[in-house]
């Protein structure tokens, strides 16, 4: 089990991401993490996960395409049903639906579905802790989102 340290809350993140028990692709996992913080607004989290799948991708292009999921050839089924699920599970009603989740089992274990959701859960706390505190964003994070999701409308906001 990865230890969790309750000083720092990026280690809950980190314990999701980084167990060894996960199956699914870190960067699916990064991607959901990136469209539950888009649903919830926060650009903070916004701007780290932006910084992270681009690190992990082979260049910035899905990225800069991450928020055109649902239509951009760049995206994977199995992707865009994660994303869905991420969108959905992240909003304020929660959306998810029947039908969702049976979409969600055609591509992915019941295991595999609570990673995602794992991955949407931990950064509703992020998302709520780094807004409510409007942490100052750091350098690296603000640098990718601004090149990969500026001409998208993405702005530092209240963490500059």
């Amino acid at each position: 089990m990865t230890r969790i340290s309750p000083a720092d809350p990026a280690s809950y993140s980190d314990a999701v991401i980084y167990g060894p028990e996960m199956t699914t692709p870190v960067i699916l996992r990064r991607m959901v993490q990136h469209i539950a913080s888009y649903a919830a607004g926060c650009l903070y989290c916004q701007a780290h996960t932006a910084k992270i799948v681009a690190t992990l991708s082979e260049d910035d292009q899905k990225m800069e395409a991450i928020w055109e999921f649902e239509i951009h050839a760049l995206f994977s089924e199995p992707e865009r049903a994660a994303l869905r699920f991420a969108m959905a599970a992240a909003s304020v009603p929660n959306a998810v639906t029947d039908e969702m989740m049976d979409e969600l089992r055609t591509h992915f274990s019941e295991d595999e579905i609570v990673e995602l959701l794992a991955c949407v859960s931990v950064m509703g706390f992020m998302n709520r802790w780094n807004d409510s505190l409007a942490t100052t964003l750091e350098d690296g994070p603000c640098d990718a989102a601004e090149r990969t999701l500026g001409k998208k409308g993405w702005s530092v906001g209240q963490h500059g």
